[in-house]
């Protein structure tokens, strides 16, 4: 769940305010840890009354209706369009964020470590470039490739935000200069950033059917549990000293803030 999301959570601090946002946080990852537990729960119901091993999500929805009062089972095809629709618009966003986060990044890595190249594609070329890459990923169906890259993915993300937080925990704290909330329009565009942040949403079935004994995907001490509240610590860090450390200049991704020179 550890994505762009992350880096721009401070920018989500400065829009609700520092310890709203701080509110905020802990508990929208509360309120996505209980409904992706009611989720799990459904589908392993489900499951078990259909005699099926696994329920996509438009097809949990469809027998979720069916099995509903009466006068709701007839909207049960409905139901599945609709859950469908609204995975594949998820799908696009976050795939959409993901795809320029990379593409700006790789620009300013390229102007940062090779100035005198002459190689120096715009944002739009670099898009183009890592266009089929992205494509050959997408192609892959089997949960097991997929995980041994999103591991070594998680590996150098932590890697990168131990660096980025020795740098914050070392800037002047501007914490008594800073709103402690801000207005309704500010905190409604924070919810927004924090849940996005929270991206994880489409992957928890799949990954529940994935799994040896998926009863241990739910409980107090489930992997969602203990996956979001962990999740939840480093956003909160993230945000906080994100913010913290650059007040209002703080911009849409924490890496834009960084000096360019060693932050070591």
């Amino acid at each position: 769940m550890i994505g762009p999301g992350c880096l721009s959570l401070p920018l989500a601090f400065k829009q609700a305010g520092l310890w709203t946002a701080l509110f905020l946080v802990f508990f929208l990852g509360f309120l996505n840890c209980v409904c992706m537990n009611k989720l799990v729960r459904c589908a392993q119901i489900l499951c078990k009354r259909k005699g099926d091993s696994f329920l996509s999500y438009g097809n949990m929805a469809y027998e979720a209706v069916s099995g509903s009062f009466r006068p709701v089972r007839k909207y049960a095809r409905i139901a599945r369009i609709c859950v469908n629709a609204s995975i594949i618009s998820l799908q696009m966003g976050v795939c959409s964020v993901f795809y320029v986060f990379c593409a700006i990044h790789l620009k300013e890595s390229n102007e940062e470590f090779f100035p005198s190249s002459p190689f120096k594609p715009t944002t739009i070329q670099w898009m183009i470039i890592i266009f089929l890459p992205f494509l050959i990923i997408n192609f892959v169906r089997s949960i097991k490739p997929i995980a041994v890259i999103s591991m070594i993915g998680n590996v150098l993300c932590l890697i990168s935000l131990a660096f980025i937080f020795q740098y914050l925990i070392r800037i002047e704290d501007r914490t008594i200069k800073l709103p402690r909330i801000t207005d309704f329009e500010g905190i409604m565009a924070a919810c927004g950033s924090i849940l996005y942040a929270f991206e994880g949403q489409a992957m928890v079935l799949p990954l529940e059917n994935k799994l040896k004994k998926p009863s241990q995907m739910v409980g107090t001490f489930g992997i969602l549990s203990v996956g979001i509240a962990a999740v939840s610590v480093i956003f909160a860090l993230c945000g906080f000293l994100g913010f913290t450390a650059f007040g209002n200049d703080v911009r849409g991704s924490i890496t834009l803030n960084l000096p360019q020179d060693n932050m070591c």
